[in-house]
């Protein structure tokens, strides 16, 4: 079967297909309307598509996307929210705020594992999610990420430049780049342990996924074992997908 999981973020977009187990993946900026249409054109010359779903944090572009589906592939998309029957149970006071990319990530983690585990999510905002061996999705955290904190430093002072993140070399800084990259970085990673070891005290041992645009750098600061699934939202989408065809 061949399903198409579209992941919409707040910068990019990403496109997987998946062909019984290969992952096909394709990835635009969000705002890029043309290239969506491509790539979409591009997949449906490339094979049927039986299947489609959308996780979006991008209101105004999961319709778009999602006519686009319609028009290229001739099939209504799936799009996620808290109401879609993903066989987990969501257990927070407000379950309809929770953004379908941190559904689909507790999905693929409980698939996974079938027992307590934590995602790490390093994008525009560094999340957690806490998904239990009984498939109830508990809570998480939500904190500013990486590119979001350099942004802001820039943005609120007068003197500070605006970075791209990097893998700082030291774990204090020897200039004012140096210095903020190493704060930004070894301070998420700081936080990150703080979520992980205070969740395992209130709900015992945990299987730590960590994925994300920013999975790549962050995680080489982490001083505890993880498993890096940079598609992790993808893969949780197409669990959802092939519960939803039956």
């Amino acid at each position: 079967m061949n399903l198409l999981c579209i992941d919409i973020g707040n910068s990019t977009v990403k496109f997987g297909l998946f062909q019984d187990d290969s992952l096909y993946l394709q990835s635009a900026d969000t705002a890029d309307i043309v290239s969506h249409r491509d790539i979409i054109a591009a997949l449906r010359e490339r094979t049927i598509i039986q299947g489609s779903i959308i996780s979006s944090v991008v209101d105004e572009v999961t319709l778009l996307i999602g006519n686009l589906v319609k028009e290229k592939l001739g099939i209504k998309p799936v799009v996620l929210n808290s109401t879609t029957d993903t066989g987990l149970t969501i257990r927070l006071d407000r379950p309809e705020l929770l953004g379908p990319d941190r559904i689909a990530n507790a999905v693929a983690a409980y698939e996974m594992y079938r027992q307590n585990a934590i995602v790490v999510d390093f994008g525009t905002a560094t999340t957690t999610t806490v998904v239990t061996s009984k498939a109830e999705i508990i809570g998480g955290h939500i904190m500013p990420g990486i590119k979001t904190m350099l942004r802001a430093l820039s943005e609120m002072t007068s003197r500070l430049p605006e970075l791209r993140p990097y893998r700082p070399e030291l774990p204090f800084g020897k200039d004012t780049k140096s210095s903020i990259m190493s704060g930004v970085v070894y301070g998420t990673a700081g936080a990150v342990r703080r979520f992980v070891d205070e969740i395992e005290k209130s709900i015992g041992k945990c299987n730590i996924i960590i994925t994300g645009g920013l999975s790549g750098i962050s995680s080489e600061y982490l001083d505890f074992s993880y498993a890096l699934e940079p598609d992790l939202t993808l893969k949780g989408l197409s669990f959802i997908l092939k519960r939803s065809l039956g």
